[in-house]
């Protein structure tokens, strides 16, 4: 795994406009996150942040590279980063990496009122009037996770999740499509064929 942990970081950063400015920050994000994590959550992360690292290329102009969305993809999970100490390098007069970081996890007093599938709906909603590009990244984030699921099952050779750790997964991103539809919200190309993805796998590929 280390060399493909090591050719998909090279790739993302091959992505990158070659800014020294850019590329350190990306580096800082990748270095923390894989100071933290095991060897596979790295792996998943940074194959996820590789993911955003081509949305973000396909949104982003000459003048301004989105480099706060790749950031808080390889972030998002970590738990309180805007706490750590090596949070500084990518603080800013903007907040634009703090924002999107806000904006890609769930309030966490509103998952201890409303329950953590209503959360989850009610946070995916309130983004996608918010913040589209946040939005679309959430909504890569529940793909990849579904598609991990997915692919552990196809290996068990299996219909169903194996774990209830990921039933429970399903149920909820299933409960969360289902409010976003009933929204009615109007949603770019991008957003709709994130959509269709995941429905497409709730539909056809999980039993539950």
């Amino acid at each position: 795994m280390a060399v493909e942990v090591e050719l998909i970081e090279k790739d993302i950063i091959s992505k990158l406009p070659q800014v020294p400015y850019v590329i350190d920050q990306v580096g800082s994000a990748m270095k923390w996150v894989k100071e933290v994590n095991t060897e596979g959550d790295y792996y998943k992360t940074i194959s996820f942040a590789s993911n955003v690292t081509d949305f973000v290329c396909s949104i982003s102009n000459t003048n301004f590279f989105k480099t706060h969305l790749v950031i808080g993809a390889l972030l998002m999970d970590i738990e309180k980063p805007m706490e750590d100490s090596r949070f500084e390098v990518f603080k800013t007069a903007s907040q634009s990496v703090e924002k999107t970081l806000e904006n890609l996890v769930i309030n966490s007093k509103l998952g201890e009122e409303r329950g953590c599938f209503n959360a989850l709906s009610i946070h995916l909603v309130q983004l996608a009037n918010k913040d589209n590009d946040c939005f679309c990244v959430s909504l890569m984030s529940i793909l990849s996770d579904l598609n991990e699921i997915l692919t552990g099952m196809k290996e068990a050779e299996v219909k169903a999740p194996i774990t209830p750790a990921d039933y429970i997964k399903v149920l909820g991103y299933a409960y969360a499509m289902q409010n976003i539809r009933m929204a009615s919200l109007t949603l770019n190309n991008k957003a709709s064929e994130i959509l269709n993805k995941i429905s497409i796998i709730l539909n056809k590929e999980f039993i539950f």
